[in-house]
């Protein structure tokens, strides 16, 4: 059966639908949700990932990620992906292309029309590049709508309006602000007036907004006390099933040395964690106490960091009140590893940026070498764990060897 395809190639999001006669069904394009980020990975060689896995991709190579291109859309200027110039419109096709190639697979054929939103301020040339854009992208006979204009005839879908009936839009997505009043006819809408927008104005840019209006606002000071908060609130999580067992404890009428006994792995467990925790933010308050400013990304590793600590109790509670298991290893010494990886990224942030602090060079190469060496150990310790389970938990007794390997790493440099 043939069927039409109406898609919505946004600034952050890219979304599809599917429509046969009066039925509309939405496309899904990604493996979590209907739409998929509008972000496409250019590898050096190999096929153009869109959306997910090229968000996942482009986390390890960061410079062959391309996003928020559709607001170059008609700027002379290409886009340097990967070393290479691309103009926004041929990476529009790319996304098209894949958003097509989705729609028939999942129809078991082409649509035999494409309709495709853009901002309703764009103009003459602007909508005939993103035309230019379909044809690279093979796709069928192609109708523009502006964005307000697909808004309006989703809300009629769902609302009774009559001929005549005025709708004011206002559409502020992920990149562009559009502003715009229709008027319903017999064979859609008419715009009334000339439609208004800012095309560098959307979610994108409130969020930048708002993180860098917290990065000025939050002195290294603050986000240090923040830190120590967290911290403060992961070693509480730690005795909470402490406590529950000394309540079911008294509910059964055991006694101190019956209890001792049966949570003896969870006495261990945290106070294994406690320690571990307690020098990890010993080493977090140390590198703070030398900074005087904090960035986005300085915020953002902390921000990381803070995750790996608030998470700890889980895969704690999980050592003390569950049976071993591989999967419990991993999530347990992964995330100590985890936790000394998003500090060795801190500190190595905070050596490229001098600006930010007044820490000795040496002092910071040197922490970093300690971070690596921690970092080795906790995965050595994992890789004992599973190779020979019987050792459990002693293996992290390697750790042991962390101050000798500085020491001995600190003489030969």
């Amino acid at each position: 059966m043939t069927y039409g395809l109406g898609v919505d190639l946004g600034t952050t999001w890219t979304a599809a639908a599917v429509a046969r006669g009066d039925a509309v069904e939405i496309l899904r394009l990604g493996g979590r949700r209907p739409e998929i980020p509008s972000v496409i990975f250019l590898p050096e060689s190999g096929p153009v990932l869109v959306g997910e896995p090229a968000v996942r991709r482009g986390e390890v190579q960061p410079g062959r990620l391309a996003r928020e291109f559709k607001r170059r859309v008609g700027d002379p200027v290409p886009l340097l992906v990967g070393g290479s110039p691309y103009p926004a419109h041929a990476l529009l096709a790319r996304q098209l292309e894949h958003v097509l190639t989705v729609a028939t697979a999942a129809e078991q054929g082409p649509p035999t029309s494409v309709v495709l939103t853009c901002p309703a301020n764009w103009g003459p040339y602007k909508r005939d590049l993103l035309e230019q854009a379909a044809r690279l992208a093979d796709a069928p006979e192609v109708v523009l709508r502006s964005e307000p204009e697909a808004a309006a005839i989703s809300y009629a879908a769902g609302e009774h309006m009559a001929d005549g009936d005025v709708v004011a839009v206002y559409d502020l997505g992920g990149g562009t602000f559009d502003a715009a009043v229709l008027r319903r006819t017999a064979t859609g809408f008419d715009l009334l007036g000339t439609p208004e927008g800012i095309e560098q104005l959307g979610g994108a840019d409130f969020d930048e907004a708002v993180f860098d209006h917290v990065a000025r606002m939050l002195p290294a000071e603050r986000l240090k006390a923040f830190a120590d908060a967290v911290v403060a609130i992961a070693m509480t999580l730690l005795i909470l099933p402490l406590m529950e067992s000394v309540g079911d404890a008294a509910a059964r009428d055991l006694s101190t040395l019956e209890w001792l006994n049966e949570n003896a792995g969870l006495l261990l467990s945290f106070a294994l964690s406690f320690v571990l925790i307690a020098n990890f933010w010993l080493t977090h308050h140390r590198l703070f106490t030398g900074i005087h400013r904090v960035t986005n990304g300085l915020l953002w590793l902390t921000i990381a960091w803070m995750f790996t600590i608030v998470w700890l109790p889980i895969p704690t509670g999980l050592v003390g009140q569950l049976p071993v298991d591989p999967a419990q290893y991993v999530l347990y010494i992964g995330t100590l590893a985890l936790t000394s990886f998003t500090m060795f990224l801190s500190r190595l942030y905070v050596l490229r940026h001098p600006a930010l602090h007044d820490i000795d060079e040496a002092r910071l190469r040197s922490g970093l070498i300690a971070d690596l060496i921690t970092i080795g150990l906790f995965l050595v310790a994992l890789a004992i764990t599973l190779l020979f389970p019987a050792i459990s938990y002693w293996a992290m007794f390697v750790l042991l060897l962390t101050a000798p390997l500085h020491r001995l790493l600190g003489r030969r440099r």
